[in-house]
């Protein structure tokens, strides 16, 4: 259950528990109830979104709060008079008087309302004046699914085009100007638009459908209402819907029509629609690289739930802008720096104990938990634990016992702290107990998405950058060399990581230890696992005593020739081939084809590595071993078997009666 599906489903519990009342300044049982904001805060505390750390009070400090935590201001992209494209989870805040959670798409709301309702769940929709609605960004797996488009037809436009952005006023009979004609579509889309409330303008005098920007464009890209998606070159979206069609004939009052992509022979691709009149209050704002394509989602009259349903809108920026063509870049949107864990890191370090112990949240729950387990894998960033905790009737055990909750931080404590995560599900269901999962930070890094544009720094700096970002403590990273000059636009943290890493010359894993994240070359990195029978026997490696043996050999993955290719303008080029023609002769002809772009790109060196990367048959080794307690085995670490060396692919570990076990798969290394 994640963090959206734990807060609903808490809230509608409360509401459906008579014990609990609308009490003003209430925080829970202790109190006899809640208040408007202090139940949605606890909602989401308790869910592990601690915004109520954040600073979240009452309704007047709940939205900084909120967005301190990743919630998302989505204000404008709902209707805030029907409850249109307002998703379960979500937050709604009229900051000097009330609070509620969205409890289902639509509206429904879940809320401390009143004196005299109570807390009330399946409450129909309201717009009780709000002005913010906040959204958690977290992948939704229930309920009813994100709205979808109706099609995603794709247009590519040729390089170089739709460098120049111009203007044409939407609300003609403001300003004076002949109107759309009656029957319309152009007419249409205002006089829908507004009895939807959907028709508006930012601040800048940009018109808007929804949280979609109002454009006029030429019929390849599509007609009048159809919702467009436009890719300019230098990573950003317009996300349009187009209000106006540009003619493409010639008319007395145009002798300089459109071609088939735009005015000025495709240099103007877009047009936007504004509420400016013949003298513009602002510059028309030039392309940053043109566009590249746009992408048609479907149509607004049939489907004007997709309108409210963006998220992200266009931004400009007085900075971003000029009229020489520049190279690409980023133009950032109150970017600040976060931390993306803030109690998983500020938690003390527990000492060593004597025997294996297990905590949650600082209270000792190791006599209470079983089933331990946790694996980690070179595939996957973050470590994963998993165990039990009984459940007792009896009520003065029940005031002994602490009961781990989501959001809980998991520490696991030998002869130094091995593990340090966050509970991030709780499956209540069994009569006799409880079963937990929990998460390092990793996870955190494979959940959080941001954008980035590193200019010409190593990529040791790139990763300092991104850790600095989010609070994140580096306890080992190699100096990394490697030249970074890229833009990731809406990728995870692990992801530009990933690709930081593969550009530089070796191969790098990374992880994260309670301390904090490592970066490191396979082969720095050795495991040597041992045990022992009893205490008054010599401690034995513990891969010569390995079980359950599982070996292979493949060259299923082999690449014994590489041929470099690009592509520029519609010319696609063969750029060189590289082979082993040993390996070809032996196995037959295994070959790859890799594009890149030569100006940023070295066809030899690329051509290189892959054949390196590609040329060998792949050996597999998979056994179970028995380790000591204080021994952890992790993925990545290196593992000599009979004088041949193996990366740890991936672990299982297991603690049953007493003995610590675990599953390894092994990939041999050179």
């Amino acid at each position: 259950m994640g963090y959206i599906d734990s807060a609903v489903k808490w809230a509608v519990d409360i509401a459906n528990n008579d014990s609990y009342r609308y009490v003003w300044g209430g925080w829970g049982a202790s109190d006899g109830g809640y208040d408007c904001g202090h139940f949605v805060i606890t909602a989401y505390t308790q869910a592990g979104i601690d915004v109520k750390g954040a600073g979240a009070t009452y309704t007047g400090d709940m939205p900084g709060a909120f967005m301190k935590c990743g919630f998302q201001n989505v204000t404008n992209s709902v209707n805030l008079s029907t409850g249109s494209g307002m998703l379960k989870g979500d937050v709604l805040i009229n900051s000097s008087k009330h609070a509620a959670l969205v409890q289902k798409d639509g509206g429904t709301t879940v809320e401390a309302w009143c004196s005299k309702y109570g807390i009330v769940s399946d409450k129909a929709y309201r717009n009780d004046n709000w002005d913010y609605v906040l959204r958690y960004p977290e992948e939704r797996t229930g309920g009813a699914a994100t709205l979808q488009p109706q099609r995603q037809e794709v247009i590519t436009v040729p390089t170089g085009l739709g460098k120049t952005y111009t203007y044409e006023t939407w609300n003609r009979e403001e300003h004076g100007y002949s109107a759309w004609s009656k029957g319309s579509n152009q007419r249409k889309l205002i006089e829908t638009a507004k009895s939807r409330n959907e028709y508006k303008f930012d601040s800048d005098g940009y018109g808007l459908v929804g949280g979609r920007s109002v454009v006029a464009m030429t019929s390849t890209f599509g007609a009048v209402g159809d919702y467009v998606d436009i890719y300019c070159a230098d990573g950003r979206v317009i996300h349009a819907i187009i209000g106006d069609e540009k003619s493409q004939t010639v008319e007395a009052w145009d002798s300089n029509p459109a071609n088939r992509w735009g005015h000025m022979d495709g240099q103007c691709v877009v047009e936007f629609m504004t509420n400016w009149a013949a003298t513009p209050v602002h510059q028309n704002p030039p392309s940053n690289g043109g566009v590249v394509k746009v992408i048609n989602l479907g149509n607004y009259f049939e489907y004007p739930e997709y309108a409210a349903g963006s998220t992200e809108s266009y931004m400009y920026s007085e900075n971003a802008y000029s009229d020489t063509e520049k190279e690409p870049t980023v133009v950032w949107n109150n970017r600040v720096k976060e931390n993306i864990q803030p109690k998983l890191q500020n938690t003390e370090t527990i000492p060593s104990t004597a025997e294996p112990a297990l905590y949650a949240n600082g209270e000792d729950i190791t006599k209470m938990a079983g089933s331990l387990t946790w694996k980690n894998s070179l595939h996957e960033l973050s470590t994963t634990m998993s165990f039990n905790v009984a459940k007792t009737d009896a009520q003065y055990l029940k005031d002994l016992m602490y009961t781990p909750q989501v959001g809980d931080v998991l520490q696991y404590v030998t002869n130094g702290e091995i593990f340090r995560g966050v509970i991030i599900k709780v499956d209540d269901g069994d009569t006799n107990l409880n079963k937990y999962t929990a998460v390092d930070m990793g996870w955190y890094l494979n959940k959080t998405s941001q954008t980035y544009q590193f200019k010409n720094i190593t990529a040791a700096d790139a990763i300092k950058e991104l850790c600095d970002d989010l609070s994140i403590n580096i306890v080992m990273l190699p100096e990394l060399t490697a030249n970074i000059n890229q833009i990731y636009f809406d990728k995870t943290i692990s992801a530009i990581l990933t690709d930081i890493l593969d550009k530089c010359d070796g191969d790098y894993n990374y992880d994260f230890v309670p301390d904090g994240l490592r970066v490191y070359e396979i082969g720095e990195l050795y495991a040597y696992p041992e045990f022992t029978v009893a205490s008054n026997i010599a401690q034995e490696y513990a891969p010569d005593y390995k079980g359950n043996v599982s070996h292979s050999t493949s060259i299923e993955e082999m690449n014994n020739s590489i041929k470099v290719t690009s592509e520029k303008d519609s010319v696609y080029t063969e750029l060189m081939v590289k082979q082993n023609r040993e390996l070809i002769d032996r196995y037959g002809f295994l070959q790859k084809i890799v594009k890149i772009d030569p100006e940023k790109e070295n066809a030899e060196t690329v051509a290189e590595q892959e054949l390196k990367a590609g040329s060998e048959a792949s050996e597999t080794f998979g056994f179970e071993i028995v380790e000591k307690y204080d021994s952890y085995t992790r993925a990545g670490d290196v593992m000599s078997i009979d004088g041949v060396r193996y990366v740890v692919e991936s672990t299982d570990h297991s603690i049953k009666d007493g003995w610590h076990f675990n599953k390894l798969e092994l990939r041999r290394i050179t």
